[in-house]
């Protein structure tokens, strides 16, 4: 099963199943002892979720700056970055355009996987 690393992580630790892989490209700090499929002869593979701060498009830039201040340092505080990675989660904080371009890419690595394989919406 696929399954995000906190929900996971607790059933590994238990012993209910073991963890054969992360999906993401390098090993989680939550899981380090996990290697990444790229390890494992999947060179490319890197699929991973992530979470971020979104507003309205047109939401004034001194509005969007304000906010993304308020994240960082907010992600500069340890108990913050310690509570992340507790629930497997890797905290980056990087800038607006950065997401913008992470959405982007995502949005169209997808399309073409949806276009290449028989998933159909519906």
């Amino acid at each position: 099963m696929f399954s995000p690393i906190a929900t996971g992580l607790p059933l590994v630790r238990e012993g209910k199943v073991r963890a054969l892989a992360v999906t993401s490209k390098n090993r989680s700090s939550a899981a380090p002892e996990v290697p990444p499929l790229a390890e494992s002869g999947f060179r490319d593979f890197d699929i991973t979720g992530w979470l971020g701060f979104v507003a309205p498009a047109k939401t004034p830039a001194t509005v969007v700056r304000t906010l993304h201040l308020e994240v960082t340092k907010a992600l500069a505080l340890q108990e913050v970055v310690t509570k992340l990675r507790v629930l497997g989660l890797e905290p980056i904080g990087s800038s607006p355009d950065a997401l913008a371009a992470l959405v982007k890419s995502g949005a169209a690595k997808w399309a073409i996987f949806l276009s290449q394989s028989s998933i159909k919406p519906e």
